[in-house]
């Protein structure tokens, strides 16, 4: 068995709610989906509510992450610009807490 994603079984299961639903407009009376439905329907409006509490925690994450690889780039960019100072960095290596406490980060870079 593969591994999906909540992701990819929510849309799929909205895809199957909405076509149910559009079946059972157009079907008898008698032949109703009315509990599994509601319960799909309870299930899909769970998720999404899940999936927009997360969002924060989501944002926080990707914002540290572009962080750490502008430091990175910041690193370089510092270097070619700056050639008078290359000795101050270690040749190749972004550990910025070896960095000499006289550099600094403009406040763009980390926000």
């Amino acid at each position: 068995l593969n591994v999906v994603s909540v992701g990819k079984v929510l849309s799929g299961l909205e895809i199957i709610l909405r076509k149910a639903q559009e079946w059972e407009q157009h079907a008898s009376k008698r032949v109703t989906l009315g509990t599994p439905l509601k319960e799909i329907s309870m299930l899909v409006s769970h998720w999404r509510k899940l999936e927009l509490q997360s969002w924060p925690q989501l944002l926080d994450l990707r914002e540290h992450q572009y962080k750490i690889r502008t430091r990175r780039h910041w690193i370089r960019l510092y270097k070619l610009v700056n050639d008078e100072n290359k000795s101050l960095f270690l040749d190749g290596a972004e550990n910025t807490t070896k960095m000499p406490s006289l550099f600094e980060y403009p406040s763009w870079v980390c926000k």
